[in-house]
């Protein structure tokens, strides 16, 4: 889950940087996921809906019905794709180039606290990569690029020539709480570390 994020980067309006921001639960239907025919009910990382939780729980006592995906699909992943899509092309009506940066969070238990991901270079400059790092790394975040994470569909989907796409995951270690996070839960918020964060 990407929890908190919202209120992490709120600061982004006072930016002028344009947001969409998704307030669907993954365990609904996972935006960042591609549409395949059949739901695939061994593992969330390939599935737009998960019948099993990212620690292999089973989420359901009965199949899903194809109405119920269907409205899932029609609800929230269509209206949430053609709004992005409609956000790129108005600012594509005024600026040659734009670039999306796809904010997400972990809760795995690595050593780095940023994992920049632009699918090995396919969506996102290396120059500018690289500045982005570096800049995470001044503030004295460990920064990996493209591992674990590489990047999910919507930095591949919206990736062209006039959009450069880049995947940012933070882990819930530098703004949640710096313990181990295991089986899903409603995280409560240090402070003290969310404001740190969220300053820098």
């Amino acid at each position: 889950m990407d929890w908190y994020l919202p209120n992490l980067y709120s600061f982004l309006k006072n930016l002028d940087i344009t947001t969409i921001i998704n307030n669907v639960s993954r365990y609904v239907i996972d935006l960042n996921r591609e549409i395949v025919n059949n739901i695939n009910t061994s593992s969330y990382v390939d599935s737009y809906i998960y019948t099993k939780t990212t620690f292999n729980n089973p989420m359901y006592h009965a199949k899903l019905e194809d109405k119920e995906i269907n409205t899932r699909i029609e609800k929230y992943y269509t209206t949430y794709h053609q709004a992005l899509q409609k956000l790129i092309n108005d600012k594509l009506s005024h600026f040659n180039k734009i670039y999306l940066i796809d904010l997400h969070s972990f809760g795995k238990d690595i050593d780095e606290d940023v994992v920049l991901g632009n699918q090995k270079g396919k969506t996102f400059n290396k120059e500018y990569t690289l500045l982005i790092k570096s800049t995470l790394e001044s503030l004295n975040f460990k920064v990996s690029l493209n591992t674990p994470y590489s990047g999910g569909y919507i930095i591949k989907k919206y990736s062209n020539n006039k959009v450069e796409t880049l995947q940012l995951e933070l882990s819930y270690k530098k703004y949640i709480d710096n313990r181990d996070f295991v089986n899903e839960e409603f995280p409560k918020i240090n402070k003290k570390l969310f404001i740190e964060t969220q300053k820098n």
